[in-house]
């Protein structure tokens, strides 16, 4: 077994450049809530497909809770994190999959659920955590400056 890299070393930062696959997903699994109110209120209509919006909207945040403890119990346990990700984006497919079958409301709003579940997997933290989201945090300060610049030009 090899000793593993100090979190500011050049080798531990290398080992964590596998994280930034999360990225693409990430960018195409983002707007799958819109998408899916929109399916519910097209599938029900405006009224009724608004309530069960609603409904899979909070089935995705209540499941999202007990996920994160879950899914982050089960890294600490296993103390790797490249399998989970790996499972959850292949359990991500399925659902996905399982999303183009499903032709109910209640269908949609479990395999919906059930995706917030397994995406959790894939969202937990580096082992180096403080280094990334202080890379994020520069980048999002970077657009957060360049939104608000383009906001005031006329």
């Amino acid at each position: 077994m090899q000793p593993s890299a100090a979190p500011g070393s050049s080798q531990g930062k290398r080992d964590a450049r596998w994280m930034y696959s999360v990225l693409p997903v990430s960018i195409a699994t983002g707007p799958l809530g819109t998408l899916i109110a929109l399916y519910l209120v097209n599938l029900n209509g405006r009224a009724l497909g608004t309530i069960y919006a609603s409904l899979a909207v909070a089935g995705f945040n209540g499941v999202s809770i007990p996920a994160a403890i879950f899914w982050g119990r089960a890294t600490d346990r296993f103390h790797s994190r490249k399998p989970l990700i790996a499972a959850s984006y292949s359990l991500m497919a399925l659902t996905l999959f399982a999303l183009s079958i499903v032709n109910t409301s209640i269908g949609v709003i479990t395999v919906y659920a059930l995706f917030s579940f397994i995406s959790a997997a894939a969202a937990t933290p580096p082992p180096d955590w403080p280094s990334f989201k202080r890379a994020f945090d520069e980048l999002f300060a970077i657009l957060n400056g360049m939104n608000l610049l383009f906001l005031r030009l006329p």
